[in-house]
């Protein structure tokens, strides 16, 4: 998973493949465990760009999306209009089916 920064997101929402932003921390424990299903799903879902976006280093991310809890991840889809958003430290297990449908 590429780690993001606000070029790359920005980047990544003009395009028209979806994209899975995914806010975590490097202090963050679920975070860490969740962080090897989410590469997991990456590599399972070629159609989908998933970045990371570390919410220390990228502050302004973190906040244009209103992110005061992590782990967490958003859904973008139509070239950023359509958001889902999966919280905790199991939003694997929601956001799994999503992409399974798409």
């Amino acid at each position: 998973m590429k780690a993001a920064n606000i070029d790359l997101v920005n980047e990544a929402l003009g395009s028209k493949q979806p994209t899975v932003l995914y806010f975590s921390a490097a202090w963050c424990g679920p975070c860490r465990s969740l962080g090897q299903k989410m590469d997991e799903m990456d590599r399972l879902t070629p159609t989908v760009n998933f970045l990371k976006v570390d919410v220390d280093t990228q502050r302004e991310l973190a906040a244009k999306y209103g992110v005061i809890s992590i782990p967490q991840a958003f859904l973008i889809t139509n070239g950023g209009t359509t958001q889902q958003k999966f919280m905790g430290g199991d939003l694997h297990k929601d956001l799994g089916p999503t992409l399974a449908s798409m």
